[in-house]
C-alpha cells in the first residue's frame, strides 16, 4: 500500500502520542486479494489481547475501532495487524493492514476505518505476536429513510460496589444499534473511599486516588478486566460521553472541593484532568484526542439526530449552593456548546432530536413548599443556563426533543416544564417542552437523605412533573425510537454484589408520542426488532 513499516512507526507513532487516530480506508470490492496475517517470531503470552476489543463513534461511512495489546516480554513498538470483514468468518474482508502501538498509549489502539457501506454490521478482529484478539461486531449508521433505532442506554459503573451485570445483559441483545454511554464509566476515587468499607465487593486499581496517567491508565485496565464489560464492549458500538469521575469528583472549569483535590497531595489539578483526559481518549473508542472537545452530533437517517454534551469539562462554571448568586453568565455547557447546540437544534430536520447528556435537566427536590434543590450539581444549580436550553427547545423543537441522561444512580421519567408548580398540567403534559427519560446506574448506589422509599413518596410529591422513579434497582436502558415515539423500557438486574447475579426484569416503560411532549405509561416493552446480522461468535 505505498508505506513502509519504517515509515508507519514514525508517523502513526506520532499521530498516536498527540491523540490522533490512524485512518484506513476500506476496500470497496469485499477483495479476497488482501493479504493475510503472518508471523514467525515467539508468540506472545495467551494475554496478550486480555482487556478485549471495542468500537464505537460510528458513522454512516466509518467507525473507530479499539483495542489494547499486553506485550509480555516485548518491548517498543508492536506491529497490530488488523482485519475487518462483512463476515463472522472472515472469508469476506474489506480491510487487512498492520499498525504500530507503544508506550506512548499505553499499548492502546485506535483505528478509524472510513469507506464503510450505511448500516451494515462488520466483524473486526487484531492479531500481534501471533496472537488473535477476540472477535468483535459493528455497525455503520444508516441513511436516508429510517424506521426503527434500537439503542442500551447505561451510566455509573463502580467496580467495587458490584459486578457489571448489566452489561451482560446488554451484550446478549441482538437488537442494539448501539450502546449510549452517558458518564461515569471509572471511578477515580481511593479504594474505601466510594463505596465505603464493608460495602466493597471487589478490589480496584490502584488503591489509592488516581491523580496521574499512570494511575488513570491502571484504573482502565482493571474496569476492561471485568468480563462482563468487554463483552458489551465487543458486541456493540458505543456512543461515550465522560462525567465527573473520569476526571475529578464535582469538576468544574474553576476545579472542585478539597476533598476530591488537594493540590498539597494531589498536585495541579489541571494537570490531573489533562491526564485523566488523554486515559479516556487512550481507552475509550471515540475520535479525537485529549485536548478536543467531546460534543458531538450523531446523524441516523431522517429518524433521529443524536446530541452528545459535555456538561462537566467544557467550561462547566462553579457549582453554587445559594441560587440568588446565580448569574446569566454562568453556564452548564460554556458558551460555544450552548450556541452549537441552538443552531443544531434550528437545523436538525430528523423526525427526533435526542439530547444524551450527563446530569438531571428536571427540576428535582423533595421539597412540596419553597421547591428547593436537592442536587445543586445538577441543571438546578444553573437555573439561567437551564431557561436559556428550555429557550433552545421552545424555539426549535416541534414536539420530538427528548433527553436522557445518567449520572443520579436512579431511574426518573420526567417532563420538562420551565416551572413545575405554575403553567403545568401533570394530566396532560400541557406547558412541558420536552421528556426526559433518566436511566439507572449499573452499580453505583444511590445516596438517600432519608429511607429511599420515603424518599421516592417525597419526590413524586413534590414534583407533578415527576411521571415514575426508582431509586433502588440497577441496570440499563433500552431507547426504541420510531416516527411515531419513542420509548424507555427500564430494566433492572438482580444482585450486583454477587457474581452469580444479574437475573433481569422489566421495570417499567414510558414513550413521549411524536408531536407531543408529555410521557406516558407503556402497556409493554416495545416490540423486539430483528436485526439481520448475528452477534459476534
Amino acid at each position: 500500500m505505498g508505506i513502509t513499516r519504517r515509515e508507519w512507526l514514525k508517523t502513526a507513532g506520532a499521530a498516536l502520542a498527540a491523540g490522533l487516530l490512524p485512518n484506513v480506508t476500506a476496500c470497496g470490492d469485499e477483495s479476497s486479494g488482501l493479504p493475510r496475517y503472518d508471523w514467525s517470531g515467539p508468540l506472545g503470552p495467551e494475554t496478550t489481547f486480555e482487556l478485549g476489543v471495542a468500537s464505537g463513534d460510528a458513522l454512516s461511512d466509518a467507525v473507530v475501532l479499539w483495542s489494547h495489546v499486553s506485550p509480555g516480554f516485548a518491548t517498543g513498538p508492536v506491529d497490530v495487524w488488523l482485519e475487518v470483514a462483512v463476515d463472522p468468518g472472515f472469508a469476506r474482508r474489506v480491510i487487512a493492514r498492520s499498525f504500530p502501538v507503544d508506550e506512548s498509549t499505553d499499548y492502546a489502539l485506535k483505528v478509524d476505518v472510513d469507506g464503510l457501506e450505511a448500516g451494515r454490521t462488520y466483524y473486526y478482529r487484531f492479531f500481534a505476536l501471533g496472537i488473535e484478539s477476540p472477535t468483535g461486531r459493528t455497525r455503520t449508521l444508516p441513511r436516508g429513510s429510517v424506521e426503527e433505532l434500537r439503542f442500551a442506554v447505561a451510566s455509573c459503573s463502580n467496580y467495587g460496589y458490584g459486578y457489571f451485570h448489566a452489561y451482560r445483559r446488554i451484550a446478549e441483545r441482538a437488537d442494539l444499534d448501539g450502546v449510549i454511554f452517558l458518564g461515569d464509566y471509572i471511578y477515580e476515587y481511593a479504594q474505601g473511599f466510594y463505596p465505603f468499607g464493608d460495602e466493597i465487593v471487589r478490589e480496584t486499581a490502584p488503591a489509592g486516588k488516581c491523580i496521574d496517567l499512570d494511575g488513570y491508565r491502571a484504573r482502565y485496565r482493571r474496569y476492561r478486566s471485568d468480563p462482563d464489560l468487554r463483552e458489551a464492549h465487543r458486541q456493540h458500538p458505543w456512543f461515550v460521553v465522560w462525567d465527573d469521575h473520569e476526571l475529578v469528583n464535582d469538576a468544574t472549569e474553576d476545579g472542585t472541593d478539597l476533598l476530591s483535590h488537594n493540590p498539597a497531595t494531589d498536585g495541579d489539578f489541571f494537570e490531573r484532568v489533562a491526564a485523566a483526559k488523554q486515559a479516556y481518549h487512550e481507552y475509550m473508542p471515540i475520535r479525537g484526542g485529549a485536548t478536543d472537545s467531546i460534543y458531538r452530533s450523531v446523524r441516523f437517517g431522517d429518524l433521529a439526530d443524536l446530541r452528545l454534551l459535555d456538561t462537566r469539562a467544557e467550561q462547566r462554571s462553579g457549582s453554587i449552593s445559594d441560587l440568588s448568586l446565580d448569574t446569566p453568565e454562568r453556564t452548564m455547557l460554556g458558551p460555544g456548546q450552548e450556541a452549537w447546540l441552538d443552531t443544531e437544534l434550528a437545523a436538525g430536520d430528523a423526525a427526533w432530536q435526542i439530547l444524551g447528556q450527563q446530569v438531571a435537566v428536571a427540576h428535582f427536590t423533595y421539597d412540596d413548599v419553597e421547591h428547593r434543590p436537592v442536587f445543586f450539581d445538577q441543571w438546578d444549580g444553573y437555573p439561567a443556563a437551564r431557561q436559556r436550553l428550555y429557550d433552545s427547545f421552545e424555539r426549535h423543537g416541534r414536539g420530538n426533543v427528548v433527553v436522557l441522561t445518567g449520572d443520579l444512580h436512579g431511574a426518573c421519567v420526567f417532563d420538562l416544564p420551565r416551572d413545575p408548580w405554575s403553567g403545568y398540567v401533570a394530566a396532560t403534559g400541557e406547558g412541558s417542552l420536552a421528556v426526559e427519560f433518566i436511566t439507572t446506574s449499573v452499580t453505583s448506589p444511590y445516596l438517600p437523605l432519608v429511607p429511599v422509599t420515603t424518599e421516592e413518596e417525597q419526590l413524586a410529591r413534590a414534583c407533578p412533573h415527576l411521571a415514575w422513579t426508582n431509586l433502588v434497582a440497577h441496570g440499563y436502558s433500552v431507547v426504541t425510537v420510531t416516527p411515531e415515539y419513542v420509548q424507555n423500557d427500564f430494566y433492572g438486574v438482580e444482585d450486583i454484589r454477587s457474581p452469580s447475579g444479574g437475573a433481569e426484569r422489566h421495570l417499567a416503560g414510558y414513550l413521549v408520542a411524536a408531536g407531543t411532549t408529555h410521557a406516558l405509561r407503556a402497556m409493554a416493552p416495545a416490540p423486539v426488532a430483528a436485526r439481520p446480522a448475528s452477534l459476534a461468535p
